[in-house]
């Protein structure tokens, strides 16, 4: 079983990266 505040922190930071990615792109068009 893995940690749950290592599932929660993999979580948060692909939730972290698709934002940043998703605005990057807005940006970008």
């Amino acid at each position: 079983m893995m940690p749950k505040r290592l599932v929660a922190a993999v979580l948060v930071g692909a939730l972290v990266l698709a934002a940043a990615s998703t605005t990057l792109a807005l940006l970008l068009l």
